[in-house]
């Protein structure tokens, strides 16, 4: 069996796909949504009992704040070659060596069985640093 790994860099995807906010002037609230709705590419508004929904200034400064956190690279929890304890599952108790990140909430982590070392998706919150 031949095992090989894709790198793949990190990338920034939309926190609400499809969707665009708009500030409108307290004197414009009562004016025809029409030309909105009738833009080349939106399919409704967001709505409750047929009002279009409304969210805070703060909403939206809180929104923008995440998306900045969201941006930054995440903290690794892991180094290449690290020796760690796996501490849930049918490999409760079972040291590893870990290897390299493996999507968003898996890691791959190679165990050693008969003499060679197997590699293992898991979860990092299964895994702790052995000091």
């Amino acid at each position: 069996m031949l095992w090989y790994v894709i790198h793949t860099k990190p990338r920034q995807e939309p926190l609400f796909p499809r969707y665009l906010f708009i500030r409108l002037r307290a004197d414009q609230s009562g004016q025809s949504w029409a030309p909105i709705r009738s833009t080349k590419g939106v399919n409704r508004l967001v709505s409750f009992a047929n009002e279009p929904a409304r969210i805070s200034e703060e909403l939206v400064e809180a929104l923008r704040e995440q998306n900045s956190i969201i941006g930054r690279q995440p903290e690794k929890l892991f180094s290449p070659d690290e020796r760690v304890l796996i501490t849930n599952g049918p490999f409760s108790g079972i040291e590893a060596l870990f290897y390299l990140r493996d999507g968003d909430s898996r890691v791959m982590v190679l165990v050693e069985l008969l003499s060679k070392g197997i590699p293992l998706s898991i979860n990092p919150s299964k895994l702790r640093k052995i000091n």
